[in-house]
């Protein structure tokens, strides 16, 4: 009785169902589980020793393995920035220049953008100063 209740229950179906889609999933993408991805940040054997030898040169003496630790975290993270400043970006283009945001003259001097509800509010005063 028990067990023909837990076998109908919809969660227990739930689950099966779930189970069963990850098991397709990592039949069908082998790759996925041990192989590194094409944007893996790796650090290689010789470049931690370039930041050993770099650390060695200024300080006079080797780095303990905390300081190489924190070296090759701030290498990763220099590398993760580099990469993500170099990945082209979608800028949002003003409607009124053909030259994107940079044809902007408020953007391409650094200021604020005017708000939109500032230059409504400002344009019927503009009309009457052009009348």
């Amino acid at each position: 009785m028990m067990l023909r209740r837990l076998i109908s229950s919809p969660l227990l179906h739930f689950f099966a169902i779930g189970g069963l889609v990850f098991a397709l999933h990592s039949a069908l993408n082998p790759a996925a589980d041990g192989a590194q991805r094409a944007d893996a940040i790796t650090l290689s054997p010789e470049a931690a020793g370039q930041l050993a030898a770099q650390f060695a040169s200024v300080w006079g003496r080797p780095p303990d393995a905390a300081e190489l630790d924190g070296l090759m975290r701030d290498w990763a993270e220099e590398e993760a920035l580099v990469r993500e400043a170099s990945r082209p970006a979608a800028m949002p283009v003003h409607p009124a220049s053909s030259g994107g945001a940079a044809g902007h003259p408020a953007i391409a001097s650094g200021q604020a953008a005017p708000r939109a509800d500032a230059m409504q509010a400002a344009l019927p005063s503009a009309r009457q100063a052009a009348v």
